[in-house]
């Protein structure tokens, strides 16, 4: 039971998924920070159509890219296996 609560709660929130499968991806501990939260809330706006376009600006080393191109596309085929994600270079992202 507690298993298939956080499997939603995973399905449900990138910043969750996030904090969940990074630290085996990469090795390391996952430190949490507000801006990772932000960089999730701001890319699951996009995914339900909130926000149409998003150019994100940050520092190097502040996981934007790991976020936008290693997590948000595998939580995008958790939720839906037949959805597309476009990750361009610029940062921008479009579906």
């Amino acid at each position: 039971m507690a298993e298939a609560r956080r499997d939603l709660r995973l399905r449900k929130s990138l910043y969750e998924f996030t904090k969940q499968a990074s630290a085996p991806h990469r090795g390391e501990p996952f430190i949490d920070n507000w801006h990772i939260q932000a960089y999730c809330e701001h890319l699951e706006a996009i995914i339900i159509d909130d926000i149409l376009q998003l150019l994100m600006q940050c520092p190097p080393r502040s996981s934007k890219q790991f976020v936008l191109s290693v997590m948000l596309p595998a939580w995008v085929w958790l939720r839906n296996a037949s959805e597309r994600v476009h990750v361009y270079p610029v940062m921008a992202l479009i579906i």
